[in-house]
């Protein structure tokens, strides 16, 4: 079943499509088989002459994929700022490791995405001066307040 859905989705031209298409069947693969089909809808999302809609093509894949790590992979490679610092955001909070997640918080670039990310992370981290330092990196005020629900 696996194996006529992959080749109906390898037979989609639009490359939007097709990337969307094998980015679905991904997490339903044994590991040996799930890396070479992320790399071909990656490839299918990165061959999108549009860079918006390649953008788009990628943060869906990146949401689509259970593994936190591949996600957070994927997402990197999103140029347009705002996809990517909404898909670290969602990828931030899935992460079990809270000084992983903080880290990959801290990549976001938007105040908001990343104290909205914050608020989420820091309740999770064991020293409560940790999380304070984690409040001081956010320069508006106002983003700090969201730590502090």
């Amino acid at each position: 079943m696996l194996d006529e859905a992959l080749a109906v989705a390898r037979g989609i031209e639009d490359e939007w499509q097709r990337a969307i298409a094998l980015a679905e069947i991904v997490p339903r693969l044994q590991d040996a088989r799930k890396r070479g089909l992320l790399a071909e809808a990656l490839a299918a999302a990165i061959e999108i002459q549009d860079e918006k809609l390649s953008d788009k093509a990628l943060s869906e894949i990146a949401r689509r994929l259970q593994d936190a790590h591949e996600a957070l992979a994927v997402a990197r490679e999103i140029q347009d700022e705002k996809l990517s610092d909404k898909a670290l955001s969602e990828i931030a909070r899935r992460l079990q490791d809270a000084h992983e997640a903080l880290a990959v918080a801290q990549e976001i670039r938007d105040e908001w995405q990343r104290a909205s990310a914050l608020a989420k992370i820091a309740p999770r981290l064991q020293d409560a001066h940790e999380a304070l330092a984690v409040a001081r990196e956010i320069e508006d005020e106002g983003g700090r307040i969201v730590l502090w629900p």
